[in-house]
């Protein structure tokens, strides 16, 4: 199975700008890309491959800041992505009444503020590095604390977010098997008044009911809180460090 192991790259972080730079290269990868498909797709009718693309973005790779891996991995990722929404309005137009609606071409995001986020396979991270318990994103300097072996490693990802970023390393781990019973069942019913409700067809299990009255007051009270606070914000600020402290 797969799991994931997050780290919240906050603005104090030592390497936050350079990690905000390469998703920030990889909205420009987006955007240029998608002006040579379309492009191709709309004047000529001819839908362009990963290998045609990467070519013509030869020129473009080089201020990227981004390794040549890195950009193919993107580059198949927008193609399945667009590949799939073309297959899909073809089904629509073919059965038009079995549907509600359909989803359009992917926009060009906003020159400045947009970013997009970056995958990284385990070929391009440092083996060396992650000997040291250490997660190095190169070509760049990035070096992110983990205690994931690189045998384990699938990939890493940059997700920006509007006041940090997340890195996301995905890594394989062997399912344990302990033997349960499978006939040993236990149920959970999510209530409002009552927050849960647990039993289970096991005879000497105490049954639980968890009153929800008070989580719901502070539920409530901390909601309130919150939107007074987002009230006073400037127009389209959307998060300020008092709403971040709310968070924690």
């Amino acid at each position: 199975m797969q799991i994931i192991e997050r780290y919240i790259i906050q603005k104090s972080y030592p390497h936050k700008q350079e990690i905000d730079d390469l998703c920030f290269c990889a909205k420009n990868l987006y955007s240029y890309a998608n002006f040579y498909i379309y492009q191709s797709f709309i004047l000529k009718h001819k839908y362009l491959d990963v290998n045609f693309l990467e070519k013509q973005l030869k020129n473009f790779q080089a201020d990227l800041a981004l390794s040549t891996q890195v950009v193919k991995k993107y580059l198949l990722g927008l193609d399945f992505n667009l590949l799939n929404l073309l297959t899909a309005i073809k089904i629509y137009k073919e059965n038009k009444p079995e549907f509600l609606g359909i989803d359009k071409l992917l926009k060009y995001q906003h020159q400045e503020k947009s970013r997009q986020l970056l995958v990284y396979i385990d070929q391009i991270v440092s083996k060396s590095k992650m000997k040291a318990d250490l997660i190095h994103l190169s070509p760049n300097h990035i070096c992110i604390p983990t205690v994931v072996d690189y045998f384990c490693l699938h990939r890493v990802r940059n997700v920006p977010n509007i006041d940090h970023d997340v890195v996301e390393v995905v890594y394989e781990k062997e399912e344990l098997d302990y033997d349960l019973k499978q006939d040993a069942i236990a149920a959970i019913n999510v209530g409002r008044d009552n927050l849960a409700a647990l039993t289970a067809n096991q005879p000497r299990f105490v049954q639980v009911i968890i009153k929800g009255q008070i989580i719901k007051s502070i539920n409530r009270y901390y909601n309130q809180q919150k939107a007074k606070l987002k009230s006073l914000l400037p127009a389209r600020k959307q998060t300020s460090k008092l709403l971040m402290l709310m968070v924690v």
